[in-house]
């Protein structure tokens, strides 16, 4: 949401210092930083302890992290680049309580709870009105289904392989990563594979723990920033 403005402040401001706040921020128990810069010339501005650029996408951070992200980034690659597409679950489940079931029969409707490691489970729910299943036409195509987030609490990379053979549709907490390239059902749950297999890499998930300040991540955050390292 702020691409613009980091830009402009990366363009026009140099940048002092970035430092985590040790406390929370009042009743909101919401964790701070101070955010240091300063208005100079602009030829003298070099931001490039704080800050990493990938087109035009841009990330502030702390040095010890953008320092250490740096490295981490170097060797990897991105989804988009290997040619595939981040979407986010079209669903909003208390929006559309009629059409809601219990019955198996109906679609599949994926929620972010749905997906452990490598599995897709059906949650039980708490809340009666929240159900599994929905009266609306689904999709049939293969996919890497990836836990977007809350935006609270600690961020939890879950996954699951949703293999087309069953309808179904991903509630809006859940992101979908397919091919864009003209491949079988059998080679994209073969791709799909081996990005599970990178996102356990030990790196992609020290990256992940660097970078999701926000307890989650949005499509353009998966598609362009998440390190890939093993070869697809």
């Amino acid at each position: 949401y702020y691409n613009k403005t980091r830009s402009y402040i990366c363009e026009n401001f140099q940048i002092l210092e970035i430092e985590k706040g040790e406390g929370k921020y009042l009743e909101t128990q919401q964790e701070t930083i101070i955010f240091m810069i300063q208005r100079i010339n602009k030829e003298n501005i070099n931001n490039e302890d704080y800050v990493i650029k990938k087109g035009i996408h841009i990330i502030f951070g702390m040095k010890d992290d953008i320092e250490n992200m740096k490295s981490i980034m170097k060797e990897s690659k991105t989804l988009d680049g290997m040619g595939f597409q981040i979407n986010v679950g079209k669903v909003v489940w208390n929006q559309c309580k009629p059409k809601l079931s219990t019955d198996s029969s109906k679609t599949r409707l994926v929620y972010s709870s749905d997906l452990q490691e490598g599995s897709l489970q059906v949650s039980n729910f708490k809340n009666e009105d929240k159900k599994n299943y929905i009266n609306q036409k689904g999709l049939t195509i293969p996919c890497l289904a990836m836990n977007r987030g809350y935006g609270v609490g600690n961020y939890k990379m879950t996954y699951s392989i949703i293999d087309g053979s069953f309808p179904y549709l991903l509630e809006n907490h859940v992101l979908s990563i397919t091919s864009k390239q003209n491949k079988t059902k059998k080679e994209e749950l073969k791709l799909y594979k081996k990005i599970i297999a990178s996102l356990q890499h030990e790196n992609t998930k020290k990256f992940i723990k660097l970078y999701a300040g926000n307890n989650a991540l949005n499509t353009t955050e998966m598609a362009h920033w998440i390190p890939i390292f093993d070869e697809i």
